[in-house]
């Protein structure tokens, strides 16, 4: 066998792919920046730039600001299925309001959003050349472009005052800073980038939903499950073209570890050439993740010239819509499966996928610098702990939304709203945060009620509409009084509120799990 040449594309150029990136809040106990024990950490004290904090992924929602204010964007354009509109739109609106940077990336990122073969799940809906593996989409003027299913998961609790509103960077706009999103997203879809050396390129492969639902519900039900136990049920990566992980044996250390290679080779099978049953082909039908027909195919064809593979006399490209198809005929003194074993070593049939699990965690409190985040390489268990933090958080931020409508609606806080000692409080203090703090402290009332005082303060007497729009808060309970005891009661406890989010998994679950596509055993 000749000997090996570096033919193979470096990853770095190929996994130019998971997607984009984020920042992510956690009660889950981190530590604080610097103060994180293990080896992890020291990669997570790199200092943090405004760049870093623009590309590293965020466990919260699983998106990149980039990629947070293009769905956000879009969803401010009403863009919901089956509605699209032209993709030069959606990147100007980008530009101009919340991202002044150069348009070609947020055009960029766009693209990878909608491509069903870097995205495992895409979070929009492409019409028009969005391009493929081997080339690029036509311009943004020749596109359109719309929210997916999976977006709307993202947006649709917004009007809940589940996440906080900040200025957009010229003060003009508000933009979220986070979007409430039920999926997770970054283990969905994955993360990667190229732009700095390996120790700070996030690159988290993309995974089946199903399998990560049925993880997340083990986890809720016993949080003290470890990376490796929840492989029970999330088996590993699932790339968008399916192919083989041949190393599965080294799963549980990657993922426990948060760092680590995957090695991934297509799908090939020894055939006979229909016009002549003495001659073999060997016909690939999948490749690794991020590799093209046309880049394989151009990879052999080098190869043949430079004489490093023999034994193939034509190679065509068959590939459709349907699926990849690349023949390679062999000359009928070749021995197949040696020749198969050559392209397994010398070409992009298998290739090495590096794993780093980078993430940008957020704390509780901040340190001396004023820093409450830092760059952490996490595991599998972390990054699942993360999202069920979250998701308890929007649920507990949703009830209080709830909460504070059905407080309105009741007769008794109208009534204190006109009381001389909550009239003293709001003459005494300058700012709405005082005065709610002073109520809860003097009149010993809840924090949500004390907002609903204030608003009464602001706004006078809530106007029929705004009453109305309350009472959708009431749900299946008959009185505003029986609302507000429910709501209070799920506040109160912890197994309420994961049983909420379990429910919602379990929903999610059944409406977006498709079946597994990449295949994982032991070489």
């Amino acid at each position: 066998m000749p000997s090996k040449r570096r033919t193979k594309p470096n990853p770095s150029d190929i996994l130019d792919c998971f997607g984009d990136s984020t920042e992510i809040d956690s009660k889950f106990n981190f530590g604080l920046p610097g103060e994180v024990p293990g080896e992890r950490s020291t990669i997570a004290c790199i200092s943090i730039g405004d760049s870093s904090i623009r590309m590293l992924p965020d466990a919260r929602d699983g998106l990149t600001p980039l990629q947070r204010r293009i769905i956000y964007t879009m969803y401010e354009y009403k863009l919901v299925p089956p509605k699209r509109t032209n993709s030069a739109r959606v990147v100007k609106g980008v530009f101009a309001k919340y991202h002044p940077e150069f348009p070609s990336p947020i055009y960029n990122a766009l693209v990878r959003m909608a491509n069903p073969m870097v995205c495992r799940y895409p979070l929009l809906s492409p019409k028009g050349n969005f391009g493929d593996l081997d080339n690029g989409a036509a311009s943004s003027a020749y596109t359109d472009v719309g929210l997916s299913a999976i977006a709307l998961q993202c947006l649709k609790e917004l009007d809940f005052e589940t996440v906080d509103f900040v200025d957009s960077i010229d003060g003009q706009n508000k933009e979220p800073c986070l979007l409430p999103s039920t999926l997770p997203i970054l283990l969905m879809n994955g993360v990667g980038h190229t732009k700095f050396d390996d120790k700070r390129i996030p690159r988290i492969p993309c995974h089946n939903f199903a399998e990560l639902c049925d993880a997340i519900l083990a986890k809720i039900d016993n949080p003290d499950l470890t990376s490796k136990e929840l492989l029970r049920w999330c088996n590993g990566p699932d790339f968008p073209e399916g192919g083989t992980i041949v190393n599965g044996s080294d799963l549980a250390e990657l993922y426990e570890s948060g760092t680590g290679t995957l090695v991934m080779r297509g799908e090939a099978q020894i055939e006979l050439l229909p016009r002549d049953n003495s001659r073999h082909v060997i016909a690939v039908t999948s490749l690794p993740f991020m590799i093209g027909p046309e880049f394989f195919e151009n990879e052999l064809r080098n190869l043949v010239r430079a004489d490093e593979i023999a034994g193939i006399s034509d190679i065509s490209n068959d590939t459709t819509r349907h699926g990849v198809r690349v023949m390679i005929e062999l000359k009928s003194n070749v021995n197949p499966p040696k020749l198969l074993e050559e392209l397994l070593h010398f070409t992009s049939l298998q290739i090495e996928i590096p794993v780093n699990m980078l993430v940008m965690v957020h704390f509780s409190r901040r340190n001396a610098a004023g820093v409450n985040y830092a760059p952490r390489i996490a595991s599998l268990a972390e990054l699942i702990q993360c999202y069920i933090d979250y998701q308890s958080e929007l649920v507990t931020n949703r009830i209080r939304f709830h909460l504070r409508n059905v407080y309105m609606l009741l007769p008794e806080i109208h009534e204190l709203s006109k009381s001389e000692s909550v009239r003293d409080i709001f003459s005494q203090n300058a700012t709405t945060q005082l005065c709610v703090q002073k109520l809860t402290r003097i009149l010993g009332i809840s924090q949500d009620k004390a907002q609903v005082l204030a608003l009464y303060n602001s706004f006078g007497s809530p106007t029929q509409e705004r009453l109305a729009a309350a009472s959708n808060s009431l749900g299946a309970y008959s009185s505003p009084r029986d609302a507000a005891v429910a709501y209070e009661r799920i506040l109160q406890t912890n197994s309420e509120i994961l049983g909420i989010v379990k429910s919602q998994v379990l929903t999610l679950r059944n409406t977006f799990a498709d079946r597994r596509r990449t295949k994982i055993c032991d070489d």
